[in-house]
């Protein structure tokens, strides 16, 4: 079976396994709802705009590749969908939330991760958030690889598998411990894997000089590392995510 799947195909799954935890009451979802979860403008990067028509493409697509099926109630006038994708790789709920996230958002960091998917299930460390990583790269056919060159330590980013060869994502994040040997900066998997062409080389750093003048320290000093500075804003915006799930909650309970 073939992991790749589209933009459309990964938004519209992330959808249906991220509201199956989140809205329980009104899952399975209605193809309008379906929609509405896939363009829905928080906890999604980027935001898409799937209209109906390609949405019930996408979701034919799912089933027929066993990881979305169509449920029909008696009496109901209205098709509804949900997903098959836990039972189909033989996952875990967390192991699910985590991968949802990760098709909504695309890479991200275990701290990202952690923060994210425990909207959905309780992820209580980084340590738990670290074992389901290892168990989901671990498999004979990996669902996440590290995008983040080995042997750096902060900023470390993951991504699930399911890109095409064509979509793979690379590490964005800018050097931020110091020189060392050239690493690799594209998809890290396990080395007993068969999934040759997903290993890149990184482009080799430049040497640092071996010594600064007194200008030059004091302004590396005074100016913050553009990844600190990236790492901040993503945490922001993580923050104005979630302000906007507890009103959206706070909201419903109203109603």
């Amino acid at each position: 079976m073939s992991l790749e799947l589209s933009f459309a195909e990964r938004r519209v799954l992330g959808a249906l396994i991220e509201k199956a935890f989140t809205t329980p009451e009104q899952y399975p979802l209605s193809l309008n709802s379906v929609v509405v979860a896939a363009n829905q403008k928080s906890c999604r990067d980027p935001v898409s705009n799937i209209d109906e028509s390609t949405a019930l493409e996408t979701l034919e697509s799912l089933r027929r590749r066993g990881f979305a099926t169509l449920v029909r109630s008696e009496g109901s006038r209205v098709d509804r969908w949900k997903h098959r994708f836990s039972e189909t790789l033989g996952l875990a709920g967390k192991e699910s939330a985590v991968l949802a996230e990760l098709l909504l958002r695309g890479p991200q960091t275990d701290g990202e991760l952690r923060q994210r998917a425990s909207r959905m299930v309780p992820i209580d460390t980084l340590e738990d958030m670290m074992g389901i990583i290892d168990v989901l790269r671990s498999r004979p056919e990996p669902l996440v690889a590290r995008i983040t060159a080995e042997g750096r330590r902060r900023g470390v980013k993951y991504a699930h598998t399911f890109y095409p060869a064509s979509e793979r994502p690379r590490d964005d994040h800018p050097r931020d411990d110091g020189p060392s040997a050239p690493e690799e900066a594209a998809y890290s998997l396990p080395a007993h894997t068969d999934s040759g062409g997903w290993r890149e080389p990184a482009e080799a750093e430049p040497a640092l000089e071996a010594s600064w003048s007194a200008p030059a320290r004091q302004a590396a000093v005074a100016t913050p590392p553009q990844g600190a500075l990236l790492e901040m804003q993503k945490e922001i915006q993580s923050l104005r995510e979630r302000v906007e799930e507890l009103e959206a909650t706070f909201v419903k309970f109203l109603r």
